[in-house]
């Protein structure tokens, strides 16, 4: 049979989608993390200033910020493999950029996060488990049934600080070829797919 999918019914599509956080809930995860050290606060704080994917994160290096020029400029991992090695320039935060700076000028370099960076790159479920625990302790349900699908959805994850970057940023005025510059997004369809217009943006 050359045809082995014909008679499959295809899944309706619910268009549900990773959520952006609130105000509130990045607020609680920020002080969740703190309570497991600096390296996660810095995680929690780089997915939510840069808007980078988990992998990105916890692989960062030193040599991809420029604390003068106030940037990062990465080849995102995704890209990598898919786009022949894709630069994205990345404004560096100021928030970011004062955790950043309590590292030594001596001490920067390799992994920003060296300890994140080897569990990520040798046991990556440590680095799942700490978030479900981060996620937990911030009180952030991150999963929800849908309807139509048997098993939970995720729903709130490290990913969402993708969603909310790409959402904050939009709402006040970002153009989004700007932001789809920043994440390193294909086209604007896709940066599109991870923006949740606020109410105020709306009107």
């Amino acid at each position: 049979n050359d045809k082995p999918w014909t008679g499959t019914r295809l899944r309706a599509g619910d268009g549900y989608t990773r959520r952006e956080l609130a105000l509130g809930e990045g607020g609680r995860l920020v002080s969740a993390a703190q309570e497991f050290g600096r390296e996660w606060e810095m995680l929690f704080a780089r997915g939510a200033y840069t808007g980078l994917r988990l992998g990105d994160c916890c692989r960062l290096k030193w040599e991809s910020i420029n604390m003068e020029s106030e940037i990062i400029q990465i080849v995102p991992h995704k890209t990598r493999r898919y786009l022949s090695g894709r630069y994205v320039t990345i404004p560096l935060h100021p928030e970011l950029a004062r955790l950043l700076a309590t590292t030594p000028p001596g001490k920067r370099s390799g992994f920003v996060m060296q300890g994140i960076a080897t569990d990520y790159i040798d046991s990556r479920w440590t680095i799942s488990r700490m978030l479900d625990k981060i996620f937990k302790n911030a009180e952030i349900e991150t999963s929800v049934h849908v309807d139509g699908r048997e098993r939970r959805t995720p729903s709130a994850t490290f990913h969402s600080l993708r969603h909310t970057f790409v959402s904050i940023a939009a709402n006040v005025g970002v153009p989004i070829a700007i932001v789809q510059a920043i994440v390193g997004h294909t086209s604007t369809a896709m940066t599109r797919h991870y923006y949740h217009p606020s109410e105020s943006a709306l009107r």
